[in-house]
């Protein structure tokens, strides 16, 4: 089971989040581009899961996400065994980030894409475990 740690959201309105997600469960959110305010041009924002990975040690999914007017849309995900902070996830999502994002950490196999140029984009997020690749000798 996940349990939401926290949010951040740069641009955009604040969805409600699922507060948990449940074992090889499902957990959805939308995220308007709309503030209220006019000028808001799309959505830029991140949220954390907390879970406990082997043993007792937390471990901390991220899922950020950039879709705005202009660029192509990109997502980043990370697994934190540490504190994280929000300045770093943005800063790895504006460096690291694009339309598909994988990597394998602490066992697991993390995926997300969106597509790059859709205002209206649907993002999906993964996690998958456990993801022990074979030694080879």
């Amino acid at each position: 089971m996940m349990t939401l740690l926290s949010h951040e959201i740069w641009v955009g309105a604040v969805p409600p989040f699922p507060d948990i997600i449940l074992d090889q469960g499902t957990g959805e959110f939308k995220q308007s581009a709309d503030s209220g305010d006019g000028n808001t041009p799309g959505c830029v924002g991140a949220l954390a899961y907390k879970f406990k990975g082997d043993g007792d040690n937390e471990l901390k999914w991220v899922v950020a996400w950039s879709n705005l007017e202009g660029p192509d849309s990109k997502v980043y995900t990370d697994l934190f065994d540490r504190p994280m902070q929000w300045s770093e996830i943005r800063t790895l999502l504006e460096k690291d980030g694009r339309s598909n994002y994988q990597t394998d950490k602490f066992g697991f196999h993390l995926e997300i894409d969106i597509p790059p140029r859709d205002r209206t984009a649907t993002m999906k997020a993964s996690i998958e475990a456990p993801f022990f690749k074979a030694e080879q000798n």
